[in-house]
């Protein structure tokens, strides 16, 4: 089946909304997963696909990866959906999806839904029952932005690889530890589990090349938010920050 390209526009995004910045100042324990529900961003390229038919973005790639609500168009196409609107327009906000037909100058939206887990979206459209639509794969991105943990930015995390992982996938896992500074970065790989490997999409460890295990059990929560242990075992949530000059592994 062909899949939409992986290549997408690329644009800076000056902040997080208020949510995520709010969020940021919990400490690496307590204040853990009331953020992680304030920061719920889903990757959104990719098609997603239901019984009734197919549903696409059309958002900028760093954009929905930055930021917790988004406006977002979409193109729709199978059974009568909207009124037969197959061009729509709305917002993803916090996990919740609200499109309405372009056309429609009332904007009242015939399309409302949640996100579930990064690949799979329950939506029901005006008088109709719930749609579930699925994606084949989860436009991660991690090299976009900067992976900061919580309770002071201990943490420092620069992701090379990879940028999208299929279901019943594992990919390389490529980037760097710049906790100390890009001039003491220590460099990582490891391995991503796509949805079906695992409940989640998850990174078993991050090893460095001396195969020191410096991260382990990383778990994705929402888009930009994980939960992992540090090389002492200790539990810490990771954020993805956007980057006004962007970090480079040496």
């Amino acid at each position: 089946m062909s899949q939409p390209s992986h290549s997408h526009p690329k644009v800076a995004a000056a902040c997080l909304a208020l949510a995520v910045l709010a969020a940021c100042g919990g400490g690496e324990g307590g204040g853990g997963l009331g953020a992680i529900a304030a920061s719920n961003v889903t990757p959104l390229n990719g098609l997603w696909t239901s019984s009734q038919g197919d549903l696409q973005f059309i958002v900028a790639f760093d954009t929905a990866l930055l930021n917790p609500k988004v406006d977002v168009d979409a193109s729709y196409s199978g059974v009568d959906l909207c009124g037969g609107a197959q061009d729509l327009r709305g917002t993803v906000d916090d996990g919740k999806l609200s499109l309405y037909d372009k056309a429609d100058a009332q904007k009242r939206p015939c399309l409302t839904g949640t996100f579930t887990d990064l690949r799979t979206l329950k939506a029901t459209p005006t008088g109709q029952s719930q749609h579930t639509f699925t994606n084949n794969r989860v436009d991660v991105g991690l090299s976009v932005g900067l992976w900061v943990s919580d309770g002071g930015g201990q943490v420092k995390l620069k992701f090379t690889q990879p940028d999208s992982v299929d279901n019943n996938a594992v990919e390389s896992v490529a980037g760097c530890d710049v906790s100390g500074g890009v001039a003491k970065a220590i460099a990582f790989s490891g391995e991503m589990n796509g949805f079906s490997v695992a409940p989640s999409m998850t990174i078993p460890t991050l090893k460095s090349p001396a195969d020191d295990v410096l991260y382990s059990d990383m778990t994705f929560r929402s888009g930009a938010v994980m939960s992992a242990l540090d090389a002492q075992k200790r539990p810490i949530t990771l954020r993805r920050l956007p980057e006004p000059v962007a970090t480079a592994c040496p």
